[in-house]
C-alpha cells in the first residue's frame, strides 16, 4: 500500500512539474565575455617548388662561359616582357624577349654610350625597372671618378637621360611608387689607395620628370666618429 501511495505521489509531481516549466520560460541571459585566447600554434611548413619552363643562353658565344658573362642581375617589364641583364663581360645591359617564356629570345642590349656621344663609359654594375623605366647605375671608366645613373625606356629601350652619382654606383633600385630612385656608390679606392673617394648613396627624385631631376649626393662621412 506505501509503495502503490509513493508512485502515485511521483508520477503527480512530475506532471505537475511539467506544467508550470512551460509557463516559466523566460528571455535568454546576457552572454557572458568570451575566454581567452589560446596560444598559438606551431607554425606550419611551405615549400615552394620552382620548374623551369625556359631558357636562354647568356654568355658571349663561347660555351659554357658563364663565369666570365654570368647574368649576374636581373630586371624584369611586364609592360614589355623584356628582361633585362648586367653582362659583366661585355660592359652591357642585355635584353631577352620573354613575350614567350618556354622560347625566350635575344633583344639587343641598351646603348651605354648613347651612340657614342659618352666617351668616358666604364660597366654597368645594377639595372632595376618599373613604370615602363630601366634605370642602370654604370661606373665610369676611372672607377675612382663619379659614375651615372642611366635611364632608358624600357619598351624600346631609347635613351633618357643620364644622371650623376657617386664613385663606382654599385647598385641602382626604385622607392616604393616608382618616383624616386637610390644608387649606392661603393667608392672604390685605386689599388696603392693613394685615391680612395667616399661611399655615398645618390637619390633623383623622377616625379617631375626624368630630364629634369636634380640628384642629391648623400655622403656619410658624419658617421666617420662612430667609427668602431
Amino acid at each position: 500500500m506505501r509503495t502503490r501511495r509513493s508512485s502515485s505521489l511521483l508520477a503527480f509531481s512530475a506532471a505537475l512539474l511539467l506544467a508550470i516549466l512551460p509557463a516559466c520560460g523566460g528571455s535568454d541571459g546576457i552572454d557572458g565575455q568570451d575566454g581567452a585566447d589560446g596560444s598559438d600554434g606551431a607554425p606550419g611548413s611551405q615549400t615552394i617548388f620552382l620548374n623551369q619552363i625556359g631558357r636562354i643562353e647568356h654568355t658571349d658565344g663561347t660555351p659554357g662561359n658563364w663565369d666570365e658573362s654570368a647574368a649576374e642581375i636581373v630586371a624584369f617589364d611586364p609592360g614589355s616582357n623584356r628582361i633585362f641583364v648586367v653582362n659583366a663581360n661585355d660592359d652591357t645591359i642585355d635584353i631577352v624577349n620573354a613575350s614567350d617564356p618556354t622560347n625566350p629570345t635575344d633583344a639587343g642590349a641598351l646603348d651605354l654610350t648613347n651612340g657614342g656621344v659618352f666617351t668616358d663609359v666604364g660597366g654597368p654594375n645594377s639595372v632595376a625597372v618599373a613604370g615602363g623605366i630601366a634605370a642602370v647605375a654604370v661606373e665610369n671608366d676611372d672607377k675612382q671618378l663619379p659614375g651615372w645613373v642611366y635611364f632608358f625606356n624600357a619598351a624600346s629601350g631609347a635613351f633618357i637621360a643620364r644622371k650623376d652619382a657617386g664613385a663606382l654606383p654599385d647598385m641602382v633600385t626604385f622607392a616604393p611608387g616608382g618616383n624616386v630612385v637610390l644608387a649606392a656608390n661603393e667608392g672604390e679606392p685605386n689599388d696603392d689607395y693613394s685615391v680612395d673617394p667616399e661611399g655615398s648613396v645618390t637619390y633623383i627624385d623622377i616625379s617631375g620628370g626624368i630630364a629634369g631631376a636634380a640628384p642629391v649626393q648623400i655622403g656619410l662621412s658624419a658617421f666617420n666618429a662612430q667609427e668602431a
